[in-house]
């Protein structure tokens, strides 16, 4: 209000008081789980189809302050066999922790069936997780967040059918496997990080009471009332401490983040906030059908809203905005390395590496696709910078011209940079 002088009104009483902000001016986080099936029968051309949402959760962002949503699944499986052909059954129900409370919300189960009879597959091939960020007024945006994909994102938009898949009779999701989104509306207070190592410090000896009641016991079909209680307690310890773990290193990484962002906005002379909720997923992950583990964080959405000093130029916000992407992707890369046992495999570890072997980084534009459609990486690479470039023509892609293979790993990789070409802006990615 340029114009405004002392005594000017602008907005006026209602004559009333709030007691609670109105349902529609509040924002909104929901969380649904997508399924994807392959059956060996295709249905309008393709052998794949998606389950209606089994798991779904809707949350006022001011209830999720502070307060990962911990995503896992149930797991239960028989193994009929026969006669001549085998079969396997897994069924997996999914669920959401939330809160210091734990409050549980329990999903529908879903099955897969793995036969050795022809025509009888019908088997979990994907999972995701949308995560939809809802503005007072109705606006929204979806971001979803790939669990696992056996297809595989090139096979996938190429279309049609997929053809013949093999699997096991193991359960392709794991009970071991759990994934912690913090929906983060504000800067983290120093004390929050203090608070949760004091809790991490008290629950780890409720672990080990837990691990020292259970850790002589024998399996048996057929336990008695207290080796069960010590055993369903132990796993009530035990999953406590991965989720408070998963907790803390989500903050030491925001709260990393947010120092960084003061120290930038005083070097650079602006002001910036998060206008929108950021979104950051850490994931613990058990492919049980491979026997591997691995460990994942992904700065899903993390935009934030920078306004330059009086006299600052727009080179000083885009110099900000090029800063932080940096520093937040050494970060993920710090948690990762904190979290994961070697090797840690981020865009930072593709970038270095490439240096190390003499691979250039070249930047390419949707205006040319084609240079980068020759280069000999994955298709899985060069399918999701092709549809990221089509769907945003103002980005720029950093990417080395050949794959990597980080030290410890036993199969090369692939990452890049997003950069917005306006606001510089800038978003990593693997493949």
């Amino acid at each position: 209000f340029p114009a405004a002088q002392p005594g000017d009104l602008f907005g006026a009483p209602s004559g009333g008081q709030l007691t609670e902000l109105p349902d529609s001016l509040r924002h909104k986080v929901s969380f649904d789980l997508a399924v994807e099936k392959y059956r060996t029968f295709p249905v309008g051309a393709t052998n794949l189809y998606e389950l209606p949402s089994p798991v779904s959760a809707t949350y006022n962002t001011v209830e999720l302050v502070g307060e990962p949503v911990i995503f896992a699944h149930l797991v239960e499986s028989s193994n009929p066999g026969g006669l001549v052909f085998t079969t396997a059954e897994h069924t997996y129900t999914p669920y959401f922790v939330v809160g210091e409370r734990e409050q549980l919300i329990e999903g529908t189960s879903f099955g897969e069936l793995i036969s050795s009879f022809p025509f009888a597959q019908d088997f979990v091939v994907a999972e995701w997780l949308d995560i939809t960020v809802t503005e007072p007024g109705g606006a929204s945006e979806t971001y979803r967040r790939e669990l696992f994909d056996d297809i595989g994102y090139a096979a996938r938009t190429g279309g049609g059918l997929i053809g013949n898949i093999g699997r096991d009779e193991t359960a392709r999701v794991s009970t071991l496997s759990s994934w912690a989104t913090l929906v983060a509306t504000s800067s983290l207070p120093a004390y929050a990080i203090d608070d949760a190592y004091q809790s991490m410090v008290t629950l780890g000896l409720d672990v080990g009471d837990a691990w020292d009641a259970v850790s002589g016991l024998e399996d048996s079909d057929a336990p008695g009332p207290e080796i069960t209680a010590a055993s369903q307690q132990a796993v009530i310890a035990f999953g406590k401490a991965a989720r408070l773990g998963q907790k803390l290193h989500l903050y030491k990484f925001l709260r990393a983040s947010d120092m960084g962002v003061d120290y930038l906005t005083d070097s650079l002379r602006t002001k910036s906030y998060a206008a929108t909720p950021r979104v950051f997923t850490l994931g613990w992950e058990r492919n049980e059908v491979e026997d591997t583990n691995a460990m994942s964080f992904d700065l899903g959405r993390n935009r934030m809203r920078a306004l330059g000093y009086p006299g600052q130029t727009d080179a000083g916000v885009q110099a900000f905005n090029y800063a932080r992407g940096m520093l937040d992707l050494s970060l993920e890369h710090g948690v990762l390395a904190e979290v994961s046992p070697a090797p840690v495999v981020s865009v930072i570890a593709v970038l270095d590496q490439a240096e190390l072997d003499g691979v250039p980084v070249s930047r390419y534009t949707f205006g040319t696709l084609d240079e980068l459609n020759a280069l000999p990486i994955s298709d899985q690479a060069k399918a999701r910078i092709s549809t990221a470039l089509t769907e945003n023509p103002d980005l720029n892609v950093l990417v080395p011209e050949a794959m990597v293979t980080v030290p410890g790993a036993s199969a090369p990789t692939i990452g890049w940079l997003l950069l917005d070409n306006d606001t510089l802006e800038t978003i990593d990615v693997m493949e």
